[in-house]
């Protein structure tokens, strides 16, 4: 029993710890956030590099970014946007 729960306890120390360190940027919820919705509006490479540009100067000011130690979450006008942990950033699309 005791050697069950040391390794469940080593497991979740060590899982605590990649969240922690591995925890998206503002940044890189801005940058997810930016691609995918310039994927879904498809356009050609200028466009594309003009949508970036805007969407990334709004985002930076209007973005509201969470960060709980071990994940994060952004959201504009209350609604959420994307969820971040361990390095990943996962666009929520409704």
């Amino acid at each position: 029993m005791k050697k069950t729960f040391t390794i469940i306890f080593t497991a979740v120390a060590v899982l605590a710890v990649a969240c922690f360190l591995f925890n998206p940027a503002k940044e890189r919820h801005v940058d997810a956030i930016t691609e995918h919705y310039a994927k879904k509006l498809d356009v050609d490479a200028k466009g594309a590099t003009d949508v970036g540009s805007y969407s990334r100067l709004v985002l930076n000011h209007a973005l509201k970014y969470d960060d709980y130690v071990f994940c994060s979450t952004s959201s504009m006008l209350g609604e959420p946007l994307s969820f971040g942990i361990m390095g990943y950033v996962f666009v929520l699309d409704k």
